[in-house]
């Protein structure tokens, strides 16, 4: 069965500001026991949502899961870009095993771009010739309708070195809980480039107040897609946060200066 959820084509959704955007991991399985969270997520006035994350962990000659390829159509129908899921343990994993990953992603669902997740911060495997830039070329030389100019993302999760800009798109430079969010240093060559670069994540949020904060933290560390969730544990993105704390963490980013 495919997902059942809401469309947000209504004309009351269209974007309010130009400030920070949202970027969400949305690890939920997109059925009807969780079409609520897409509801809330297409409800976003347009343009307040830049991408979400998709795991649907294809591959091993599985046939695509219609209710992804559905939820998937649906979000890129209503301007929320969407890239897969692909961890790459750090650079251990093999390139040949991720880059088939990429590929079946791109056989069985219609993307706009690709997560490397567990990605290495060592300047020894960024740069030319090295694991994670022949990845970004990959992606980047695939042929194919909706293919060629497709975007990367890149997460260590951390403060990478600096040679990784040249491997990705938007490097994910911070990725834990609250705790730790406002006691990260960040270079000063981060302010080097554009915001549209970095994506700030921070999980296990106090509340609206301490959340509002972290946006405000967010810009001036030169993030311009954020997300803020009040969730914690193994999967913090199994959901979306709830409606009063997400309307004003959209407010907040939108209106961020």
């Amino acid at each position: 069965m495919s997902i059942s959820v809401t469309l947000g084509s209504n004309p009351s959704r269209t974007a309010t500001t130009s400030g920070q955007t949202a970027a969400i991991p949305a690890y939920w399985y997109p059925d009807s026991t969780t079409s609520s969270f897409s509801n809330q997520l297409l409800a976003t006035p347009s343009g307040d949502v830049s991408f979400i994350i998709a795991d649907a962990t294809p591959g091993d000659g599985v046939s695509a899961d219609p209710n992804y390829v559905s939820a998937i159509e649906t979000y890129e129908r209503e301007g929320i870009k969407v890239y897969g899921y692909v961890y790459t343990d750090y650079g251990s994993r093999s390139l040949s095993s991720v880059e088939a990953e990429v590929s079946d992603w791109y056989s069985g669902y219609g993307l706009d771009g690709i997560f490397f997740d567990d990605a290495s911060s060592s300047a020894a495997l960024a740069g030319p010739g090295s694991y994670y830039s022949e990845l970004f070329d990959y992606v980047k030389h695939m042929t194919g309708s909706g293919v060629l100019g497709t975007t990367v993302v890149l997460n260590p999760g951390t403060i990478p070195a600096e040679a990784y800009m040249a491997d990705a798109d938007v490097i994910c430079d911070f990725e834990g809980t609250e705790a730790t969010y406002s006691d990260t240093a960040f270079p000063a060559w981060v302010n080097s480039y554009p915001a549209t670069r970095f994506w700030n994540i921070v999980y296990d949020s106090a509340g609206i107040p301490q959340m509002q904060k972290d946006v405000s933290l967010a810009h001036e560390r030169n993030a311009g897609y954020v997300f803020v969730t009040t969730s914690g544990g193994a999967n913090p993105y199994a959901q979306m946060p709830n409606s009063t704390f997400w309307n004003a963490e959209v407010s907040a980013l939108t209106t961020s200066s």
